[in-house]
């Protein structure tokens, strides 16, 4: 798995995003099996796949996996560790691009405000 992931990310560098997607939400399913949702290498695979989302322009799906992460990394890590408040300003960035400009606004000044 820790071959696939870093496959998928050396798509992304060289642009192959939709690649990248299907490699990391196979990565993200087998984590989720093997390891459990809350795992924080499942949550990593999460992330690397609503990265790949979002530079496809697929932003609400980016935001929904972006969101769940969020929430399990705040379950798991608490509200101030730097995973938690990387995904809170991923997710933050995934809403700005939809639109909801002051929740995005709103989330960003928390997650400056914790770090």
């Amino acid at each position: 798995l820790v071959s696939m992931s870093k496959y998928a990310s050396d798509l992304v560098k060289l642009g192959y995003y939709e690649e990248s997607a299907e490699l990391n939400k196979q990565c993200m399913q087998m984590r989720t099996e093997v390891l459990g949702t809350r795992h924080p290498d499942t949550l990593a695979s999460m992330n690397s796949l609503a990265l790949d989302l979002k530079e496809l322009g697929r932003y609400e799906e980016s935001a929904q996996l972006n969101k769940q992460c969020l929430e399990m990394r705040t379950e798991v890590l608490g509200t101030k560790h730097p995973d938690t408040l990387t995904s809170m300003s991923k997710y933050a960035s995934d809403i700005l691009n939809i639109g909801r400009c002051e929740e995005a606004a709103e989330l960003h000044k928390q997650c400056l405000e914790m770090r």
